[in-house]
């Protein structure tokens, strides 16, 4: 099987199948793309992405798969394409693994025990303080919270992102 470039960027329907090499990409696998959750980092919201800015990357990966430059990746490429990727993957998270075992083993003895094990997790948070989260929402200041205060900053935050996607699906 051959993909021409041309016929990449014309053809929806091909252009979809050959986005599941999307996940072979350094920068485009994680990014979010607009109106859709992205798979970033945890802990980071990666920024949104553009049409135009997708385009841009699905014509450099393109690319970068069609190793010998005549316009077409054939399956040797693509192959050859997502090897390197997995590769790259597994490196990353051997070195992600290496960090995070490293970190717990306090003693750097080269191995956990339960206690470092356990100590080693993510930080739990501490609780957020009632007073504080009542008097953020306290709009008449009683020291409680109708359903009113309560769900007004959540449903805002709600109407404000669906007014922005609108906004942006609106271009």
């Amino acid at each position: 099987m051959v993909i021409r470039r041309n016929a990449l960027m014309a053809n929806l329907p091909l252009a979809t199948c050959v986005a599941i090499g999307l996940f072979a990409v350094p920068g485009i696998a994680g990014a979010k793309v607009a109106g859709r959750p992205g798979a970033g980092a945890p802990g980071a919201a990666p920024a949104p992405i553009t049409r135009s800015d997708l385009v841009a990357k699905l014509h450099s990966v393109f690319q970068s798969l069609d190793t010998n430059k005549d316009g077409y990746v054939s399956q040797q490429e693509m192959a050859a394409g997502l090897a390197a990727e997995r590769a790259s993957r597994i490196a990353e998270i051997q070195r992600l693994r290496s960090a995070a075992f490293d970190q717990m083993d306090t003693n750097h003895d080269g191995q956990l025990s339960r206690a470092e094990f356990l100590a080693g997790g993510p930080a739990i948070p501490p609780a957020p303080d009632a007073a504080t989260v009542i008097g953020k929402r306290d709009t008449n200041h009683d020291g409680s919270l109708t359903y009113e205060e309560y769900a007004a900053p959540v449903l805002a935050g709600f109407d404000q992102h669906q007014n922005a996607q609108a906004n942006q699906n609106g271009r």
